[in-house]
């Protein structure tokens, strides 16, 4: 299953069903920012492939909209524990086949995917795969069943020790199913650009009692560790948060090797842009 990035805001990705569409607006600091961050996925470009760039064919950008959000809840699930069940080779080979879309058949995703899947890279997958939004904690990767994300609220629950979701990724978290809930399913393989128009608009809407609380990733030291470096393409956040799931201990430390995977640069918008809403 390919991703589409629809949103980086604080840090999360957004899934699609079939290629890479990245759209997330960065700031300065590399982090995505609040507004930017919920659109159930998050709201960055990072220059990945977009859905008209791989060829599919996207829905009509007009039905690309905000859905209702009146009745969405704000639901924290905690992450999974970390696993030592990768090496950063792993990752960074793992991530170049999200990245390049996992094509069984292609160079990056031969040693992942179909019939020549390498045996030994069998646990580090395994830590990769999605967790269902309805399980009971999450990986690095969450199936919302219209669109998948990076879990980066996770991620930081994990780094801050705070897998009750009572700090930064918790409000995260709670605006990030908002932008989901208000966008994922209308903006299904619609254009990354659409994706994140109306994630903004649901940000300035339905969501916005959520965007200020979710500013604290201005201030939470968890959140750069989980949005990798300044200016992080998308397999460098994928790199980030996995590695927090997924890296052998004795590789910790070592994780910025594996980010060296080139996506596209990722345009991850500042936290501080939830601030001013945008």
């Amino acid at each position: 299953m390919a991703w589409t990035n629809a949103r980086f805001a604080l840090g999360t990705v957004v899934l699609g069903s079939s290629l890479v569409v990245v759209a997330a607006a960065c700031s300065s600091s590399g982090n995505p920012s609040a507004n930017e961050a919920g659109d159930g996925g998050n709201s960055a470009d990072t220059g990945s492939a977009s859905n008209d760039d791989a060829g599919s064919t996207p829905l009509s950008d007009a039905a690309c909209s905000p859905a209702s959000v009146q009745s969405y809840a704000p639901r924290w699930t905690p992450p999974k524990p970390h696993t030592s069940s990768c090496t950063v080779a792993q990752i960074a080979s793992y991530t170049a086949c999200v990245a390049s879309g996992e094509s069984p058949t292609s160079a990056a995703c031969a040693p992942w995917l179909g019939a020549n899947a390498l045996p030994a890279n069998t646990d580090c997958r395994t830590c990769f795969t999605a967790s269902s939004s309805t399980d009971s904690a999450w990986g690095p990767v969450v199936d919302t069943g219209a669109l998948q994300q990076i879990n980066v609220a996770g991620c930081m629950a994990l780094v801050a020790g705070d897998t009750g979701g009572t700090g930064c990724a918790g409000q995260y978290e709670a605006l990030q199913g908002c932008e989901s809930a208000a966008c994922a399913t209308n903006c299904t393989n619609a254009t990354s650009s659409a994706l994140k128009a109306c994630t903004t608009a649901a940000d300035d809407t339905g969501c916005s009692s959520l965007l200020s609380a979710a500013s604290c990733v201005n201030d939470a030291g968890a959140a750069e560790e989980c949005f990798g470096p300044p200016g992080a393409d998308f397999a460098q956040v994928l790199t980030a948060v996995g590695s927090v799931f997924c890296l052998e201990t004795e590789d910790a430390g070592s994780t910025a090797d594996a980010g060296s995977t080139d996506a596209g640069a990722v345009d991850s918008g500042g936290a501080s842009d939830a601030g001013d809403g945008g």
